[in-house]
């Protein structure tokens, strides 16, 4: 199952799109979405358009109403789904060709991007933005400001998020402390970096691991009635 809460502009609704599918010989080959409009009284109900049965397998971006996830279709092909909060509409939307499955708000339009899984030695990163409802840009490439000071611990770089203002956060970790850099695509300059020496010795419980993002998304607490 996958839920994702976002807002209706248009009729100043708060919803909650939910996703199942069934899987067989490792295929999509049913899914369901079901919508939930927070309220008095409210209900599940089912989304009747017929859309290709497909698998969530990323986080949602909500930008002006629409709801855009990476997922798996039937045929084991990887699409950007939108969703329209409003409509309650799916659009399955093809890549361009060798494009990245990692998807981000990049100044304010949709896009996806990849990279090298050897970041530490290839600083290069792609990315494709989405123009029009279903057009992609031309490939841009942006080098990673990232000198060799800064990977000063063993390991490989990845990115492990990414804010609306077209920043990633560069991330590494080793055995005795970790590594976080962002980095400014539009502008491609480092903006800051830090090193966090390893908590968990000094933790009184057991834990595989410590990590917690917090990013550029702040929201302020509100009480539905329900």
């Amino acid at each position: 199952m996958w839920n994702h809460f976002g807002y209706d502009p248009i009729q100043e609704e708060y919803k909650v799109i939910s996703l199942t599918w069934e899987m067989a010989q490792e295929r999509v080959v049913r899914s369901d979405h079901h919508v939930l409009v927070l309220g008095p009284g409210a209900s599940w109900r089912r989304v009747t358009q017929s859309v290709a049965p497909h698998r969530p397998c990323s986080q949602g971006i909500s930008m002006d109403g629409v709801l855009y996830y990476g997922a798996w279709t039937g045929e084991n092909t990887f699409v950007v789904v939108s969703f329209n909060m409003s409509s309650e509409k799916f659009n399955l939307i093809k890549l361009p060709l060798h494009a990245g499955t990692n998807l981000m708000n990049y100044r304010g339009k949709l896009a996806v991007f990849d990279y090298s899984p050897h970041l530490a030695s290839d600083l290069r990163l792609d990315l494709w933005v989405l123009e029009d409802v279903s057009q992609w840009s031309n490939k841009k490439t942006f080098v990673l400001p990232i000198s060799n000071i800064d990977v000063i611990i063993p390991g490989e770089l990845s990115v492990k998020g990414t804010s609306r203002e077209g920043m990633v956060m560069v991330f590494s970790k080793t055995d005795y402390c970790s590594l976080h850099l962002i980095c400014d695509l539009y502008t491609c300059k480092k903006i800051e970096g830090v090193i966090l020496s390893k908590l968990r010795e000094r933790l009184p419980f057991e834990t595989e691991s410590l990590h917690t993002t917090y990013w550029d998304d702040f929201e302020s607490i509100m009480y539905l009635e329900i």
